[in-house]
């Protein structure tokens, strides 16, 4: 199984959408500006980091020094990957406020693959 999935914008057929907490889905069902949007998005993000960063730090200590290390080279090429990708999202917005969640949301969901991806690893 390889390490490194894609890094792509969040297509809601892939069906990452049906991972995202009920709070989100009540935080972004109220109709909000796009500064509030950005919140509930800031919220989501933070809840999916902590389970990914819980299940990397697991992950590192349960496997053997070599494929530890290829864990963590593979995680950091996947955070230059997200970086790059995410911060184009949303490009075709020519810099207004919806741009800013646009790059948002596909930070918020390159984490939500990878930490299901790390839950499966292993």
């Amino acid at each position: 199984m390889a390490l490194l999935a894609p890094a792509v914008r969040a297509d809601p057929a892939d069906g990452v959408e049906k991972h995202y907490s009920a709070d989100y889905r009540a935080c972004m069902a109220r109709g909000l500006s796009t500064y509030e949007m950005k919140d509930c998005i800031a919220a989501e993000q933070a809840r999916w980091d902590t389970q990914l960063n819980a299940r990397y730090q697991a992950l590192m200590k349960s496997l053997p020094p070599d494929r530890a290390a290829a864990l963590r080279a593979r995680e950091r090429s996947w955070l230059a990957g997200r970086r790059r990708t995410c911060d184009h999202a949303g490009d075709s917005e020519a810099g207004g406020t919806a741009q800013g969640v646009e790059v948002d949301a596909c930070y918020m969901d390159e984490t939500i693959r990878r930490t299901l991806f790390l839950k499966d690893y292993g």
